[in-house]
């Protein structure tokens, strides 16, 4: 699953900067019942790039869901959201992250 998502991450909209797995996937849970996913975009909010971003994280959800049948959650970031939450996400939240990298083109 980990490497499906970093495989397919690649295919993604420029914008998005970041992705990373939390919840029970990342604690390597056998029967895990969904995946939790999250994206950091440099798109703007307001514009068109984070619209695009949304409507492909909704086909990916889609793809990962008849792959793997269990859904995926994604939770979206600005790059300065992230930067004020990252600590939540990696310290203060009792769920290590499995993955975490900047996704290339």
């Amino acid at each position: 699953m980990v490497n499906w998502l970093k495989t397919n991450l690649i295919k993604t909209p420029s914008s998005i900067v970041k992705a990373g797995i939390f919840g029970s996937v990342a604690l390597d849970v056998i029967t895990a019942n969904d995946c939790d996913l999250y994206i950091v975009s440099a798109a703007n909010p307001n514009s068109i790039e984070w619209w695009e971003v949304k409507n492909y994280l909704n086909e990916f959800k889609v793809k990962f869901y008849s792959t793997f049948e269990i859904p995926l959650n994604v939770v979206l970031f600005t790059v300065s959201e992230w930067e004020e939450l990252k600590l939540f996400f990696t310290k203060n939240r009792p769920i290590k992250l499995r993955v975490e990298y900047c996704v290339t083109r």
